[in-house]
Order: structure tokens, then sequence, then C-alpha cells
């Protein structure tokens, strides 16, 4: 049976490509030691008081993310119909047989 591979993964949203990259290791440094939960709840405050000129990086750069995604779903859903069609008319085959 042809195999369509995994399925895409779905890219973050803006504000985690945010504090994936940059948020957390500077909430990191203006506060040490502080928990993994309050790290993304004091990002949540920033990224809230941010203006959008400054979100337009992350928000640009997520578009671009799920543009990708969605191609890329459309084509593992495009290869999947198929494997199942070739599965389905494999199976009629050899019940026929």
């Amino acid at each position: 049976m042809p195999h369509c591979g995994p399925r895409p993964k779905k890219p973050v949203n803006e504000f985690l490509m945010w504090i994936n990259s940059a948020g957390r290791n500077y909430i990191r440094a203006m506060h040490p030691g502080i928990s993994p939960q309050e790290v993304l709840m004091k990002g949540s405050e920033m990224w809230g008081a941010m203006v959008d000129e400054e979100k337009v990086v992350w928000q640009e750069a997520a578009r671009t993310a799920m543009a990708d995604y969605k191609k890329k779903l459309e084509k593992w859903n495009t290869h999947k119909e198929q494997s199942e069609k070739t599965t389905q008319t494999d199976e009629t085959v050899d019940r026929s047989a």
C-alpha cells in the first residue's frame, strides 16, 4: 500500500514565533529564575502591549508559514486520496481473483 508520509505539522502563531525566537530569552535575561509558566504570562503581557508595527515581522512570518503549510497540506491530501484510490482498486482486484 502506498504511503503518503506524515501529515504536515501546522505552524505556530505569531505570538509563539516571537516568544520562541526572541521573547523568551529577553524575558529570562530581565527576570532570572522565572518559571516557564511565568515566562509565557510575562510574554503574553508584553505581546499585548506591543504596537502593531513591532508585531509586523512576526505576523508576516506567521502568514508565510501558514501559506506554506496550506500548500503542503493540499499536496498531502491529494497524495493521500490517490493512495486510497489505489488501495481500493487493489482490494477490488484481489476480491475478484
